[in-house]
Parts: C-alpha cells; structure tokens; sequence
C-alpha cells in the first residue's frame, strides 16, 4: 500500500454509520450524522440523514472478518431465498435484492433487517475505522476496529471504481475518484 497520505485519511477514528446500496453501487457513511433534503434521484424533495463523509463504491470488494469474509459484491447477485431459486433470477434484477446472498450476509453481520435502498445501521457495536490505505493502482484498504477490514479493489482501466466526498451544506463538495475524472 502507498505510503502517501490518501484523501480518505479523514475518515480515521470515525464511526461508519452505514451501509446501504443503491443498484449494485455499494454506499458507506462516516462521521456525524445530519438531516437534508434530497436534491436528486428517488428520493428528490425528501428529508434524509446521511453522514458527513461518503464513500460510494462500483467494482469488486470485500468486507473481511477476522477469520472469515463476511460478504463481497458477487453476493448481490446469489441467490438466497426463500425457497429454491425462481427461474428469473438468472436475469438477475436490482429490485431482487432483498432475496440475495449479500443482503442475507449484511442482515447478519449488522443485526438489524434492510430494506430496499436503505441503509443497514450497524447495532453490534461501533465499526470505527482504524487505518485507511490506497494504492497508486486504487486499492483501497479500509481497517476497523474490532479486527474488520473493507478491501476495494478497481478491475478495470475505464469507468468510476470508487468515489469519496463530503457532504457540505449545499453538496458541492469536490469528489475524490478512482481512476481520476479526465477534465
């Protein structure tokens, strides 16, 4: 891992407040929580609260306990009940969410039951992210205390990997991507 200080070295000491998705876009909310109205997509002119740091994650990852992974993104798209497997779902669909591996995983790991495009809180206790490390290659590697580690891995050369911002309050903060944004 890159001895540079990465962007994301703000999120040291932070609670991660949740994680949630939207499509197959993994999103993670750090730091303190604040309430706004949405000014875009489905949930436009709604209150919501989200964290102050946001990171919105696009390509492979993986979410590591201390003996075991807990989930990673391919989960979204395992089948998990209930019953046998319905024929349409080999023509997977976002709004079959709730029925996926990951989401039986995440219902597990962060105790409390999801709903879709809604964030998991977690209720086990306090993730606190101990450590962040990136890559000049966009590897992100992301510790939490107790022994829990996110690792993000980019697979491509073309298209958005991974994004973190800050919520400001009019959402104009810049955006720190993975590859670069070519101006």
């Amino acid at each position: 891992m890159s001895s540079d200080p990465s962007k994301l070295d703000v999120l040291k000491g932070l609670k991660l407040q949740y994680i949630g998705n939207v499509l197959d876009m993994l999103t993670l909310g750090f730091g303190p929580l604040k309430r706004r109205i949405s000014k875009v997509g489905p949930y436009k002119g709604q209150q919501q609260t989200v964290a102050k740091f946001r990171l919105h994650i696009q390509c492979p990852w993986r979410l590591d306990g201390p003996k075991t992974t807990i989930t990673g993104r391919y989960d979204y798209f395992i089948y998990s009940g209930p019953g046998k497997e319905p024929k349409k779902w080999k023509n997977w669909d976002y709004n079959d969410f709730e029925n996926s591996l990951l989401n039986k995983r995440l219902t597990t790991f962060l105790g409390n039951p999801p709903f879709w495009r809604t964030d998991w809180k977690h209720e086990k206790g306090s993730l606190i992210v101990a450590a962040v490390s990136e890559t000049i290659f966009g590897d992100l590697k992301i510790r939490f205390t107790p022994k829990y580690t996110l690792r993000v891995f980019p697979h491509s050369t073309a298209g958005e990997s991974w994004r973190f911002f800050e919520h400001d309050e009019h959402d104009v903060s810049p955006h720190y991507v993975f590859p670069p944004e070519k101006d």
